[in-house]
């Protein structure tokens, strides 16, 4: 799921998400597939996914990042960003 994430192999991740597999999992460096999907551009569709799905965009991951930490493209930042103003929203 994490290379799949990163990647932005969309199909590939929709098809573990069917099977049960879980975006939160933890690989060896602390990451989740949250935070390796923000990480690389290409997968903006993949992270799309995943906070549709209700995953937390504010986890950090084993060295205190997060997915908006990691977020190196500016479309990628920009969605994110919108989503914590989003939430500070229905907060209020």
């Amino acid at each position: 799921m994490h290379w799949a994430s990163f990647k932005g192999h969309y199909k590939v991740v929709w098809l573990l998400l069917q099977a049960g597999m879980s975006p939160l999992e933890i690989d060896m460096h602390g990451n989740t597939s949250v935070h390796q999907a923000a990480s690389n551009a290409e997968s903006l569709r993949v992270l799309k996914c995943f906070m549709s799905r209700g995953c937390d965009i504010a986890m950090k991951n084993a060295r205190g990042h997060t997915p908006l930490d990691l977020a190196t493209d500016k479309t990628t930042r920009q969605l994110i960003e919108k989503a914590f103003a989003t939430l500070k929203c229905k907060g209020s």
